[in-house]
């Protein structure tokens, strides 16, 4: 056993001691203090950097976005441009090319070149050869089956046969008949297969 003396020396020579290493301990306390300030200051500037850096990135991503956004709206709207340009110039086409087909379609012949009341035909010298003889006597007897019943589909059908044959004739014979004669007659009948459409 530990007798009363022994300890009171104990615990005197421990209190002796003491004072050294409370200032030791607390000097470990004030430096692990320290240091956990600078670690924690070290810790907020690399949060601050990372978080500068995570808003740049996200500032640029914003931006690229944003420009990918504009780029793709833009070719939507220069393509749509494009479209309606394409469609105005198309639909100008037709309508010239209408305008052309309309300018040098046949006209019908006048009253003086075909009388439909009294199934007479002036025709032009050209087809006035023994050459169209056998289209010239259809074409007249066709007229006057029209004169006496009325139009119909089918003698409609058998004149513009007739003044197609009359062409074919008439191209088999252009180096026979003169320039003038020749465009005089194709322009007839032209006009004549479209006065009884």
């Amino acid at each position: 056993m530990v007798s009363r003396k022994d300890f009171v020396r104990g615990t005197l020579l421990s209190l002796l001691g003491a004072p050294g290493l409370v200032q030791a301990g607390m000097g470990n306390l004030v430096q692990a203090e320290g240091q956990r300030n600078v670690l924690n200051s070290q810790a907020a500037i690399g949060y601050q950097q990372a978080w500068q850096e995570n808003e740049k990135a996200r500032q640029m991503h914003i931006e690229t976005q944003d420009k990918i956004h504009y780029d793709v709206l833009k070719r939507k709207r220069e393509s749509q441009a494009q479209d309606a340009e394409d469609r105005e110039a198309a639909r100008a086409s037709r309508e010239r090319a209408q305008q052309f087909l309309d300018a040098h379609r046949p006209q019908p012949l006048s009253a003086s070149q075909l009388d439909l009341t009294k199934a007479t035909v002036s025709w032009p010298i050209a087809l006035k050869s023994a050459d169209f003889d056998s289209l010239r006597g259809t074409t007249e007897n066709l007229l006057q089956e029209r004169v006496k019943y009325g139009a119909n589909a089918e003698s409609t059908r058998q004149l513009t046969l007739a003044a197609g044959a009359m062409k074919d004739i008439l191209r088999g014979n252009i180096l026979k008949v003169p320039g003038s004669d020749y465009s005089t007659a194709r322009k007839f009948l032209d006009s004549m297969a479209a006065s009884f459409q």
